[in-house]
C-alpha cells in the first residue's frame, strides 16, 4: 500500500516592540532554549533558533 510522507519547514521571523535593542548576550541563550522548549512541546523540532539584539528567527 502507497505511503506518503510530507515535510512543512516554517520560518518565523519575531521582533521587539518598535525594534527596540532589547536582546542582550546575557538574555540571548536563555531566549533561544525556551523557544525550543516551546517548539518541543508542540511536537516540533527547531532546526535552527538565531537573531539580534533586536529579533529572532526560528526555523
Amino acid at each position: 500500500m502507497p505511503q506518503s510522507l510530507s515535510k512543512v519547514y516554517v520560518h518565523l521571523a519575531f521582533s521587539t516592540k518598535n525594534r527596540e535593542l532589547f536582546i542582550t548576550s546575557e538574555v540571548q541563550n536563555r531566549l533561544f532554549q525556551y523557544l525550543g522548549g516551546i517548539c518541543a512541546g508542540l511536537d516540533c523540532t527547531p532546526i535552527q533558533i538565531e537573531g539580534y539584539k533586536d529579533h529572532v528567527h526560528l526555523l
